[in-house]
């Protein structure tokens, strides 16, 4: 035999007076299940916003990887630049740690007419915690040849008079 639903009636809560009369409000048994589930959206907000800012830190820190990997680029053309213009090799490591900071490792080799700069640095979560990666660049830039300058007081071009 099938149950039978039972029809419960609403609770009277009586209401604050108007003019002296006291009314009688009706509650829906819909109105006493919402109430007792008021707090699920803050709890389900609670348990979801470690991961939301697990993955924000993750997205922060990609862009910031993307930025330092710009900037050791950067850094290793300019100290390639450095070497291909005939100067020192200090002066390039100089160049190399201005733009990608001084936590970069500068190594140089000369091949042939070609100057080669690599750039290495450790790879940072957030700028803070050190993982056991490394970022790389390198540049390579062909040396010039210093101009063949004529002695002072004759023009390149010869004595014209």
């Amino acid at each position: 035999m099938p149950a039978e639903e039972q029809i419960v009636a609403a609770p009277e809560v009586p209401a604050p007076s108007v003019r002296g009369q006291q009314r009688r409000v009706h509650r829906s048994p819909l109105a006493d299940e919402r109430r007792a589930e008021d707090g699920g959206v803050s709890a389900e907000f609670a348990a979801a916003l470690p991961a939301v800012v697990l993955v924000l830190g993750l997205l922060l820190s990609l862009g910031m990887h993307a930025a330092a990997q710009v900037s050791l680029e950067g850094g290793a053309r300019a100290a390639a630049r450095e070497l291909a213009r005939g100067e020192s090799e200090s002066s390039a490591v100089e160049a190399a740690q201005r733009i990608s900071g001084e936590s970069v490792h500068v190594a140089t080799t000369s091949e042939g007419e070609y100057a080669r700069v690599t750039l290495t640095r450790p790879v940072r979560l957030l700028g803070l915690v050190e993982i056991s990666a490394e970022q790389t660049a390198a540049a390579v830039a062909r040396v010039e040849q210093p101009a063949h300058r004529p002695p002072s007081g004759r023009s390149a071009q010869g004595d014209r008079s």
